[in-house]
């Protein structure tokens, strides 16, 4: 990947209103406020979806359930766990996902 050394800067007055609805945009996409404002004057697309915020959870569940049976596994009190239910659970999310995202685009 190539690295740009960004070496100009830009000084520009802003009320104090603007500077907080700037912030609170580049925090809500976890941004530093020079890299949110770059990406939106260079015409990039800075889409926040709050949906996923969800599947994040329900993903974190799952990987921790799929830690436990590997843990499980190795310790040979498991041989062949049925993983139906979290083959479901992952369709279930991609399906959500797909629809989020269809929103979107």
């Amino acid at each position: 990947m190539l690295m740009r050394t960004r070496d100009k800067q830009v000084n520009i007055r802003m009320t104090k209103k603007e500077y907080q609805q700037i912030k609170k945009k580049a925090d809500r996409v976890k941004l530093n406020m020079s890299a949110y404002i770059i990406k939106s004057a260079c015409d990039k697309r800075i889409t926040i979806i709050d949906d996923f915020r969800n599947f994040h959870t329900q993903l974190t569940k799952i990987g921790n359930n799929l830690n436990q049976l590997t843990i499980l596994c190795h310790q040979g009190k498991t041989t062949s766990p049925n993983l139906e239910e979290v083959r479901k659970s992952l369709n279930d999310i991609y399906e959500a996902v797909v629809t989020v995202l269809k929103k979107y685009h």
